[in-house]
């Protein structure tokens, strides 16, 4: 019985490292909204979010991922801008982004520019 567990737990682990790393890499919204780059370390994934109308960076903070969607918020301080953004995995080369901030709800299509 202990032998199931732990291989049931190996195949979970893998396949959560799977799903994360559908998400690395440079992802560009060809200007309609932040453009993220998403690393992992440590087993944690990063992302870093840049403007990309002015190029400045955005705080990006309560990064989560479950059941393969990425959710993290985005603050750019200057003008004091919250947003909340789920990721989700449509393929190789896509992700689909739901937006919400005082505007409103947004879709918006991600591309891959780079792999990493």
């Amino acid at each position: 019985m202990k032998n199931l567990f732990i291989t049931i737990f190996l195949l979970l682990t893998t396949f959560m490292s799977k799903a994360q790393e559908e998400f690395l890499g440079n992802w560009t919204s060809n200007g309609r909204a932040t453009d993220v780059i998403i690393t992992i370390s440590n087993k944690e994934l990063k992302v870093k979010s840049v403007s990309s109308t002015s190029g400045k960076n955005l705080k990006t903070t309560n990064i989560k991922f479950y059941k393969n969607v990425l959710y993290l918020e985005n603050y750019f301080k200057k003008n004091n801008w919250n947003t909340s953004i789920f990721f989700e995995y449509t393929n190789k080369n896509t992700l689909t982004a739901y937006l919400k901030n005082n505007n409103g709800v947004f879709e918006v299509i991600y591309k891959k520019i780079k792999t990493l």
